[in-house]
C-alpha cells in the first residue's frame, strides 16, 4: 500500500518537468463532507469540514491543515476523530477550467470513542493521500472537490469533500 502511495508520488512530481507555465501562489481554504470509519470492530460515518492553507510553484506546492471527522457513530458514544496534516502536493491544470491534483502527507490523527465491545484509541502519526480537482470561479476564488484517505492504527479513514478557497 505505501508503495503504490509512493509511486502516485514519484509519478505526480516526474511530471514537473512538463509544466508549460510556472505559476505561484497561495490560498486558504475550507471544505464540508461526508466522512467513513471502519475498523475492525465497528463501521460508521457523519458530516466533517477541514481548514487549510497552502501555496503551489508550477505544478509542486505544499498544504497544511485540520480535519475533523465528526462523531462517527451518529451520536455521542461513536469515536471522534480529527487530523493535523502537513502534505506535498502536485497538480496539473486542464487548460483554464480546472486543475487536478494529488496530494501525499503526514497526518497526526486521533480517534477515540467507544465502539460495541471495546474502548478505541488509536492516536498515531500517519502517511495519508488524496486527489481531487479545483474550478476557477473568480480572480481570487475557486471551488474545490477532494477525496482523502487516512490510515490510523487499525482504524480507516475516509473524507470526500467540497470547498472554497481564496486564492491570493
Amino acid at each position: 500500500m505505501r508503495i503504490r502511495t509512493i509511486a502516485a508520488a514519484v509519478l505526480l512530481t516526474s511530471l514537473a518537468g512538463t509544466a508549460a507555465a510556472a505559476e505561484m501562489g497561495g490560498y486558504l481554504g475550507a471544505s464540508y463532507g461526508r466522512a467513513s470509519f471502519d475498523n475492525d470492530d465497528f463501521d460508521g460515518s457523519d458530516d466533517g469540514y477541514k481548514i487549510m492553507a497552502g501555496g503551489y510553484a508550477g505544478i509542486i506546492g505544499g498544504e497544511i491543515g485540520y480535519v475533523n471527522f465528526g462523531n462517527l457513530g451518529g451520536d455521542s458514544d461513536g469515536p471522534d476523530a480529527d487530523a493535523w496534516t502537513l502534505a506535498v502536493t502536485a497538480g496539473i491544470p486542464l487548460g483554464e477550467i480546472a486543475r487536478i491534483y494529488g496530494k501525499v502527507g503526514y497526518a497526526f490523527a486521533e480517534v477515540d470513542g467507544q465502539s460495541v465491545s471495546e474502548e478505541i484509541d488509536d492516536d498515531k502519526d500517519n502517511l495519508f493521500y488524496g486527489a481531487g480537482v479545483t474550478f476557477p470561479i473568480a480572480q481570487n476564488f475557486a471551488l474545490k472537490a477532494e477525496y482523502e484517505r487516512y490510515e490510523v492504527g487499525n482504524s480507516d479513514l475516509d473524507m470526500a469533500s467540497a470547498g472554497l478557497e481564496f486564492r491570493f
